[in-house]
């Protein structure tokens, strides 16, 4: 730890989970929990790596993070003669390693929602969560289970004294750059599945535009041409969506007034 005291005289931590397989030849992967505090200039730091051919239960990776992170939010950490109070401000996971750990369904379930009640519909093939007014999820309801559907088990990380429900949060990647953007790129783009969709000049536009914006060192990844969109990863989609969006469609609109072919 480091020797400066936080502002608040406590030590609020974040924390990831998330599966990594090593490789496409071997079942071989790795569940790891990552932590982070909120002292000056902290690193994040690893706190549990777990190997196994398959997916493992989820409490056996909990059940030692759990136990000690038990102890630590009811004693705290003693360091230099002084003692600081630990919390956790938040859990930082995708979709469907948020649920596997909370031992609810996974996305695409009908009660899979995660803040609210709602439950899904299918429209068109696609399960839809059309619900605006679902009451919210509590922790009390959470852990009594009063929305059966929503769960499949009991997770360990109810034994911590804290809202599973407000220490999660919404997912971008899936919610955002997967479920929205590249669902929207996909209807623009593709003739045969869309009743409406980008007519080709602009479609060539908006791919040069996309391709020559120049982005900075710290992003590895070139770019590549929006006609590659089914082999895309999810940092395409976020890139698109929070960099080159508002500088690529305004200009195709203002050219192009009747920029969409109907069928």
């Amino acid at each position: 730890m480091k020797s400066q005291r936080p502002s608040n005289e406590g030590i609020d931590l974040i924390f990831n989970i998330d599966g990594l397989p090593l490789s496409k030849s071997s079942s071989v992967m790795f569940w790891v929990i990552f932590g982070k505090s909120n002292l000056s200039n902290s690193d994040i730091f690893p706190i549990c790596i777990y190997v196994s051919r398959r997916k493992p239960r989820c409490h056996d990776i909990l059940k030692p993070f759990v136990d000690e992170l038990t102890n630590l939010l009811s004693v705290g950490i003693e360091f230099n003669n002084y003692l600081y109070a630990v919390s956790v401000k938040s859990f930082c996971c995708d979709s469907p390693a948020a649920s596997y750990v909370k031992c609810t369904k996974q996305p695409g379930g009908y009660n899979c929602c995660p803040k609210c009640t709602c439950r899904g519909v299918y429209i068109d093939g696609r399960m839809t969560y059309a619900e605006t007014d679902a009451p919210n999820r509590n922790m009390e309801a959470f852990m009594q289970q009063e929305d059966s559907d929503h769960h499949v088990g009991i997770s360990l990380l109810c034994n911590l004294n804290i809202s599973l429900i407000s220490v999660f949060h919404i997912d971008p990647m899936h919610c955002v750059y997967e479920g929205v953007m590249k669902r929207i790129l996909y209807f623009l783009v593709n003739e045969k599945k869309s009743k409406v969709h980008i007519n080709q000049l602009v479609f060539h536009e908006l791919d040069q535009i996309y391709v020559s914006i120049r982005l900075p060192f710290e992003i590895l990844r070139k770019n590549r041409s929006i006609k590659e969109l089914n082999n895309r990863v999810n940092s395409f989609t976020s890139r698109i969506h929070l960099q080159k969006s508002p500088q690529s469609y305004p200009p195709i609109l203002e050219n192009h007034p009747t920029h969409f072919y109907k069928k």
